[in-house]
């Protein structure tokens, strides 16, 4: 999922963490509501190494390069484990509380 960049993208992340299945290409932008919210329940998250260049609509023409990295999310077993495989820049699987060992 790509959704629209701006204000709804709070939505469309509330959307797909709570569908637990997919994959969600975003701005990097750890620092937001919607990431402190919704992005951070990802079983996996991907800085994209260097920027992504797109297309416009249906032209081969590229559009400019976007003023931010971007970064990949992921949910469920299937999509966390394409995420991983991709080797699309530097991923982090999130640890579970109970996964960790005991402070000290």
């Amino acid at each position: 999922m790509n959704p629209p960049y701006g204000l709804e993208t709070g939505a469309w992340m509330r959307k797909i963490a709570e569908h637990g299945d997919g994959i969600a290409l975003v701005f990097a932008r750890p620092d937001t509501k919607w990431f402190q919210e919704h992005g951070a329940t990802a079983d996996v998250t991907c800085f994209v190494s260097g920027r992504i260049k797109f297309f416009r609509g249906n032209t081969n023409d590229r559009a400019g390069t976007p003023g931010a990295g971007s970064m990949l999310l992921a949910w469920g077993p299937k999509a966390s484990a394409a995420l991983l495989s991709a080797g699309l820049g530097a991923c982090f699987a999130r640890v579970h509380a109970g996964s960790l060992p005991p402070a000290g």
